[in-house]
């Protein structure tokens, strides 16, 4: 099961310096998050103005960074991955 996670692509480009290029979908949204989280510790206005609509600021910034790693949950279904036929290709111990 856990190789299989690194069969879906995030990003890719086929085009990139002569060789198609992926980036796994695991590894996009940890990235994502991470840094989302890095900024929002750069940004106390943003930080302040969300513990105040969410109602407390403890477990805020765990709380982003789950929701922002699920973001592109959508992009594991075979539909999104049919917009590049290519990505079988791209994903490393594909067939």
């Amino acid at each position: 099961m856990q190789d299989a996670l690194f069969h879906y692509w995030g990003k890719a480009d086929p085009a990139h310096d002569g060789e198609q290029k992926w980036h796994p979908l695991v590894y996009h949204c940890l990235d994502v998050a991470a840094m989302r989280v890095e900024y929002l510790a750069r940004a106390p206005a943003l930080r302040q103005l969300f513990a105040q609509r969410l109602g407390d600021e403890q477990g805020l910034t765990g709380w982003i960074a789950f929701w922002l790693a699920l973001h592109d949950l959508g992009k594991f279904a075979e539909s999104f991955l049919g917009h590049r036929p290519d990505a079988s290709q791209m994903s490393p111990g594909a067939d």
